[in-house]
């Protein structure tokens, strides 16, 4: 996303105008997805050990920082947005994702 920004010159207009809103949106989506495979590997974890364990936490780790950078890039009203899908949809691994989201504050 960056890149994308450098290379077109968008990193001079406001974060609400550097992204189209298809691009917002196929975020969303990513969003909405990778929640529904976080659910299912912690729902995984609690059936068969401690794989699916490592697996979710390494999943919401990844979440985290691609919403921290984010968070440097994009409108933060979106962003907040996407926090707050994730914490309607998923409960016990909240703190370790805003631990990283927080970090730069």
């Amino acid at each position: 996303m960056g890149h994308y920004l450098h290379t077109t010159n968008r990193f001079q207009l406001s974060r609400n105008h550097r992204f189209s809103f298809q691009f917002c949106d196929d975020i969303t989506t990513l969003l909405r997805l990778i929640i529904r495979e976080l659910l299912d590997r912690q729902h995984h974890t609690q059936r068969n050990g401690i794989d699916g364990k490592i697996h979710s936490q390494h999943l919401n780790t990844s979440l985290a920082f691609f919403i921290n950078d984010c968070l440097s890039l994009m409108d933060r009203g979106f962003v907040f947005n996407l926090i707050k899908i994730y914490c309607k949809e998923v409960c016990s691994i909240k703190i370790q994702f805003f631990q990283i989201i927080f970090s730069n504050f």
